[in-house]
């Protein structure tokens, strides 16, 4: 019987969730809102960015290396003018293991998508890879999603449901970062 792949069960699987992480986001026009949507992406991504530096990635991920925006989201706040608040850690059980770091790695890899078309507003703003944008012009760039997917799809031992589970933590984790912003407002 024909298996469906790892990668088309996690979309099906986390698809409401990562609905609501877009939701979240939005679609800013103006440079406040795009100010917004980088305070939550930063709330979000920095704390996984840092466990993610202390975690041993799985063998099957080879000289894979996750694209990593953290340095980029900061350098974009400032050159705002914004304020980058300092985030909790992110909590060590959730990247306890290969199947949770896959689950995780899913969402962060998968991102690059939605940064093509965040570039595109970003540009339209007057934003770009040296200014405010650098972040974006990054994943927008990164082609190492096939790489990602091939180790997925081809990783030994993975727990289906620890990975799924991973990748719902972390789309809540990021629309917990955008939520804040609503506080804040």
């Amino acid at each position: 019987m024909h298996q469906p792949s790892r990668r088309f069960l996690l979309r099906e699987r986390t698809s409401e969730a990562h609905r609501r992480v877009d939701e979240r986001v939005g679609s800013f026009d103006t440079v406040e809102s795009y100010g917004h949507y980088l305070t939550g992406l930063y709330r979000f991504r920095l704390p996984i960015e840092r466990a993610l530096g202390r975690a041993s990635l799985p063998e099957s991920l080879s000289s894979w290396r996750p694209t990593l925006v953290g340095p980029d989201l900061l350098a974009d706040i400032l050159a705002l003018g914004l304020r980058a608040d300092d985030v909790p850690d992110w909590p060590a059980g959730l990247l306890a293991d290969g199947s949770s770091l896959f689950g995780c790695l899913y969402v962060l890899e998968g991102s690059a998508f939605g940064a093509r078309i965040l570039l595109k507003r970003a540009l339209a703003l007057g934003l770009d890879r040296a200014h405010g944008a650098s972040h974006l012009s990054r994943q927008a760039s990164s082609d190492s999603w096939n790489e990602f997917v091939s180790a997925l799809e081809n990783a030994d031992g993975l727990d289906m449901e620890r990975v799924v589970s991973a990748a719902i933590d972390t789309f809540a984790a990021a629309e917990k970062g955008f939520s804040r912003l609503e506080d804040v407002e």
